[in-house]
């Protein structure tokens, strides 16, 4: 991603005992790092700590947009065969976006526990269409990549605008499960108010791109199932060629990710 790196290093033997300091930045933004190894050469053993902040999210996520800040303080000892890693992550910004999703995160903080191979996230919080987002959950990673995911979301008064000409007001939760029987997103969302002035032959497009797009790779969420329910009491409102008319429906999402399928009811009051 065209870093640039500057560091400066202390090296010490001493007693048997190898030190090594070194202090560093990437840039470009202020990405500020400190490391130190320390191995015993009596005890075979070695201790290695790092921490540091990062300022620039493009260095190292997977998509661009990412705004914020990260703090981070990590402990990795040894011996090689029973190399232990403990640490911790925080983190924050104003702007947290999704690659193919029409609304972001913003103003989110949050904090990462990393022990071995174990990830647990706590106390995330942020907002999404102006409503309050809660989240937390665990990530576990094997010897073939990702063994196990288990995150939670729940969102408060979020107005959600997901598709072009449509608006909601909505409580929800999402939960995403993966371990090696399953894959599964599952939640439910009460909508309190909607106005929908697509038509209904309208295809559904979440997200749109400037270029031409390749054959589309396979993704790790294409064997993901769902299980998704929508519910609105009285207070849904249809706008369109068809006519005006007020309803309520109470909706399942269900099926894989790539091929939903939706079951329930739909009823106009008038």
């Amino acid at each position: 991603r065209d870093a640039r790196h500057a560091y400066y290093g202390m090296t010490s033997y001493i007693d048997d005992k190898l030190n090594v300091k070194l202090d560093g930045r990437l840039e470009p933004g202020d990405n500020d790092f400190s490391l130190t190894f320390t191995y015993p050469q009596a005890e075979k053993s070695y201790s290695l700590n790092l921490k540091g902040r990062l300022a620039n999210f493009d260095l190292f996520m997977p998509w661009k947009g990412v705004q914020g800040e990260a703090t981070f303080l990590a402990e990795i000892k040894g011996p090689k065969p029973t190399t232990e890693l403990s640490g911790v992550i925080e983190f924050k910004g104003p702007l947290f976006p999704f690659p193919n999703f029409a609304q972001a995160l913003t103003d989110y903080t949050g904090l990462v526990f990393i022990q071995n191979n174990k990830a647990s996230i706590r106390s995330l919080q942020a907002k999404l269409g102006g409503g309050n987002v809660f989240g937390s959950g665990e990530i576990r990673i094997g010897k073939g990549g990702l063994e196990f995911i288990d995150l939670r979301a729940e969102g408060k008064d979020m107005v959600l605008s997901l598709l072009e000409r449509t608006r909601a007001l909505a409580d929800g939760s999402l939960r995403l499960f993966r371990d090696k029987n399953q894959f599964a997103l599952s939640g439910e969302f009460l909508i309190k108010q909607l106005s929908w002035r697509r038509e209904l032959d309208e295809k559904f497009s979440f997200s749109t791109s400037p270029y031409i797009e390749a054959k589309k790779e396979p993704s790790i969420f294409d064997d993901m199932t769902l299980d998704i329910r929508l519910r609105a009491d009285d207070n849904a409102m249809v706008e369109n060629a068809l006519g005006r008319i007020q309803g309520r429906f109470n909706l399942t999402i269900t099926g894989n990710a790539g091929s939903p399928i939706v079951l329930g009811d739909i009823e106009g009051l008038r």
